[in-house]
């Protein structure tokens, strides 16, 4: 394990073997173990603090490690400036507490940072896809025993979804910079965590399974010296192209022959022919309503997110005969919007789009790439979730991101070479 993880005998070996079992857990395992794996991630976060504040780890200086973590900072402020506006409403005073989670960010860059680099990065890709694995076996039994759709440790389908979307992206982009056994068990876990999506039933994941596949394929095709494998010479490019495309035609039969897609057709009728909203997409469309009717007087500062809530569940009751009880309004905007106004909506975006604009500005400063695809992986997840759903708000969703990013920005902007973890 400690050749694994990179560490020489002068470091405190059973730190570092669990800094390294730690991250191998919270890259493929919240999924199936949900809370406990935020648990895990809030334990890390505290043993960073504790070794920082004993001397033992040093904060990185990197720029555009400063320049997330003060992206953070705001997200963080935002949340209590919304408490202090709305000081009565305990869904505001619960937001700000969780986004506390993502305080953790820069701790997690100092612990992870004196870990072997490449190795910490072979302990992600082998954690995403066997987490994967374990998951889908997992879902396997709750399908057949327990619900018709799939959400594992997480509690809910759309973080659930929005984890495995992002450890299907890490598996397979990991798996065309690999060759032999390795590439195996990372299809592996790509094949099962689109598996675990599709389950979960939830239609916002589904485009990751075919759009991932498809841009690997053009990218092969047009950039294929960038994804040359890390371990031998790649197969021959043909072979990848088949590969891909097969893939993404499973994918997307699989996909297809999903209930709640095939009820998509259905709910657009009923409210086009005669305005039925009492299913989920016609929910959707009933929030834009009552946000349309609301947010013009309240855009600046919003109105605290139990009057939110409140306010939709009697705005439904009078104008379509049913009450619509939402802790959230299944878009980031208009949540961030009428729960805080328009700083919360900034800062909400500004993390939402964090991945992306870290990505692009790696790219153009000669980051490492590995660590970029890391980081890369939750934007496409993330802004879907984000659009239809949830993406920031659940401890699965804000631990997975946290720790990600964390991993990604250590191996994408740090030197590969690990400082000394200090005993003392």
């Amino acid at each position: 394990m400690l050749r694994m993880l990179g560490a020489d005998l002068s470091q405190p070996a059973r730190d570092l073997t669990l800094i390294g079992i730690g991250a191998f857990v919270l890259a493929g395992f919240f999924g199936l173990i949900g809370s406990f794996a935020s648990a895990i991630a809030g334990l890390i976060g505290l043993v960073s603090l504790t070794a920082f504040a004993a001397g033992r780890i040093a904060l990185p200086a990197n720029r555009l490690v400063t320049w997330m973590s003060a992206l953070i900072l705001l997200y963080v402020l935002a949340g209590f400036l919304g408490l202090a506006m709305h000081p009565g409403d305990k869904s505001n005073l619960e937001t700000a507490l969780m986004r506390c989670a993502f305080l953790f960010y820069l701790p997690l860059v100092s612990l992870l940072t004196v870990l072997d680099h490449t190795r910490l990065l072979r302990t992600i890709e082998l954690g995403a896809a066997i987490g994967a694995i374990a998951t889908a076996a997992y879902v396997v039994f709750e399908l057949a025993f327990l619900h018709d759709r799939a959400w594992g440790g997480a509690g809910n389908p759309g973080p659930f979804a929005t984890v495995l979307a992002a450890q299907f992206t890490v598996c397979l982009l990991a798996a065309f910079r690999h060759a032999g056994s390795r590439r195996i068990i990372l299809l592996a876990g790509s094949a099962a965590a689109a598996f675990c999506v599709i389950a979960s039933g939830m239609r916002t994941a589904l485009p990751v399974l075919v759009l991932l596949p498809v841009g690997l394929a053009l990218s092969l095709l047009f950039r294929r010296p960038e994804l040359a494998s890390t371990d031998a010479s790649p197969p021959a490019p043909p072979r990848n192209l088949v590969l891909l495309a097969g893939f993404a035609l499973v994918l997307a039969i699989a996909a297809a022959s999903q209930d709640r897609l095939r009820e998509l057709p259905g709910e657009l009728a009923q409210i086009s022919a005669h305005g039925g909203m009492n299913h989920s997409l016609g929910h959707r469309v009933a929030i834009w309503h009552y946000a349309s009717e609301t947010l013009p007087d309240s855009w600046l500062t919003g109105i605290g997110q139990d009057a939110a809530s409140d306010g939709l569940a009697a705005f439904t009751r009078a104008r379509y005969g049913f009450e619509l009880n939402k802790s959230h309004m299944h878009n980031i905007m208009l949540t961030a919007l009428l729960r805080g106004g328009i700083f919360d909506l900034v800062a909400n975006l500004a993390l939402l789009f964090s991945p992306l604009l870290l990505l692009l500005a790696g790219a153009r400063s000669g980051a490492r790439a590995e660590g970029l695809q890391l980081i890369g992986a939750l934007f496409l997840p993330y802004f879907l979730m984000a659009m239809l759903n949830l993406a920031f708000g659940h401890d699965v969703l804000d631990f997975y991101f946290v720790f990600m990013l964390a991993a990604g920005s250590v191996i994408a902007f740090l030197p590969d070479d690990p400082p000394r973890y200090a005993a003392t």
